[in-house]
């Protein structure tokens, strides 16, 4: 498990900065049998085996109230990305219903168990991706007892989904 540290505000603008210069577009969908689905908007964002199987890893990297998802594809020559998730975006944090609901389990409560959603191509090659979501999770949680105008606080001219909203007054 990975050591929990405590950041300033420059450096976690910087940590923004990086993983947002290495992310992807994606739309998120919700497939046929009900679980979240990134389609990811370029063939290239994985990598195919020669079977055209994927061998895949995946963990989440949380910076206050952007996650992102770090997909590592590809077994001798591998490719990663970085899918954004943002709940400083109204309408994009809505959008996550789907996904945190795949993350309660038999007590009902979110976090309980890995998250599981696919994670797809244009021509529909790719995987079926668990992983965790803490920060996802915990921060979500956090915007439903708190004031929603704190979030603006946190919101990033490099994030895809903050520049989509209103500039702060």
């Amino acid at each position: 498990m990975g050591k929990l540290r405590i950041i300033d505000s420059s450096d976690a603008n910087r940590q923004l900065d990086s993983f947002f210069e290495q992310s992807v577009a994606y739309t998120l969908l919700r497939s046929p049998d009900g679980k979240p689905l990134f389609m990811l908007s370029k063939k290239e964002d994985i990598i195919v085996n020669p079977d055209l199987s994927v061998t895949w890893s995946a963990r989440e990297i949380g910076v206050g109230p952007h996650s992102f998802i770090e997909l590592t594809t590809g077994e001798s020559h591998r490719k990663t990305v970085y899918l954004p998730l943002c709940l400083v975006n109204p309408e994009t944090r809505n959008s996550y219903n789907m996904l945190l609901e795949s993350t309660v389990g038999t007590e009902g409560k979110l976090n309980e168990r890995e998250a599981k959603c696919y994670v797809l191509t244009p021509n529909l090659i790719g995987a079926l991706v668990n992983i965790k979501l803490e920060n996802l999770c915990l921060h979500y949680v956090m915007l439903q007892l708190f004031p929603l105008d704190i979030i603006r606080k946190f919101r990033s001219d490099r994030c895809p989904f903050c520049s989509n909203m209103e500039a702060p007054k």
